[in-house]
């Protein structure tokens, strides 16, 4: 829910809560390659990451080879996360679970693991489970984000009003957020907006530039431009916008294209 309030354009969380008959999956990718998927079911939970500068990973070798142990002890009934291909299966440095209810979580006979901190990128890549999460996301998000509107989403699950919405993010998304809350049954309480009118911006028009056929091209002068790959879409931003977006899986396509052209094939 905070993600989708302050990065709406960006997410890096995801939360299934009817992924099938008693099971929830959640997930976090930072866009860099890194992600975890916690999969919770009846008999249990899983969850499993991948950290792509990990000693772990299984690309040290050619062909990939998962480091052996990762599953050893997992019971059948939570075997499914080792078969459902929408967690990556060819990519994961850790794994551990917690069968039933009692909260006790297990790691798999890794045996010896390579020398270093965080070999495995575990404590990085769930760091947003440590007992600061506002010293978390100041860092993960870039931006000072206000304690007290923090805590009543992260710790309080409070109804999410307009106040706590702009003190978190004045550029919020409002449909995104009715969407999320949706999906989440995340109470809203958007009925009152006290708050001046919005002021409209004027800016000046860009160029547009002309091409053979007289077709009119839409020009951003000078600037940089971002390209973000996603699972399920993919985002084209300028001047920190949002200028094209595509729900289509690309991301292995051009990750190809990217080695090849680097190693000069």
């Amino acid at each position: 829910m905070l993600d989708t309030i302050l990065a709406p354009d960006m997410r890096s969380f995801e939360w299934h809560p009817r992924w099938a008959r008693r099971e929830q999956v959640g997930a976090f990718k930072d866009g860099e390659g890194n992600f975890f998927f916690a999969w919770f079911c009846r008999h249990g939970a899983v969850v499993r990451g991948f950290d792509h500068e990990s000693k772990m990973s299984p690309f040290r070798k050619d062909p990939p080879e998962i480091w052996p142990g990762m599953f050893e002890g997992l019971p059948k009934s939570l075997a499914y996360a080792t078969k459902e291909p929408a967690f990556a299966l060819d990519e994961i440095t850790f794994c551990f679970w917690a069968v039933g209810s009692d909260g006790d979580w297990t790691l798999g006979n890794a045996g010896k693991l390579p020398k270093g901190k965080d070999v495995d990128g575990a404590e990085s890549l769930l760091g947003c489970f440590g007992k600061d999460f506002h010293r978390w996301a100041n860092a993960y998000y870039g931006v000072e984000i206000d304690a007290a509107a923090l805590s009543r989403v992260w710790w309080g699950r409070r109804p999410i009003d307009w106040e706590t919405l702009e003190a978190l993010n004045v550029d919020f998304d409002e449909r995104a957020v009715r969407e999320e809350a949706e999906l989440l049954d995340w109470p809203l309480d958007l009925s009152k907006r006290d708050r001046p009118a919005e002021k409209v911006k004027v800016v000046d028009a860009e160029p547009t530039r002309r091409v053979a056929n007289d077709e009119a091209i839409e020009s951003f002068g000078s600037a940089e431009f971002v390209v973000r790959c996603e699972p399920t879409r993919v985002v084209l931003r300028v001047h920190d916008k949002n200028v094209a977006v595509s729900r289509e899986n690309v991301y292995e396509e051009l990750f190809d294209l990217v080695r090849s052209r680097l190693e000069g094939r």
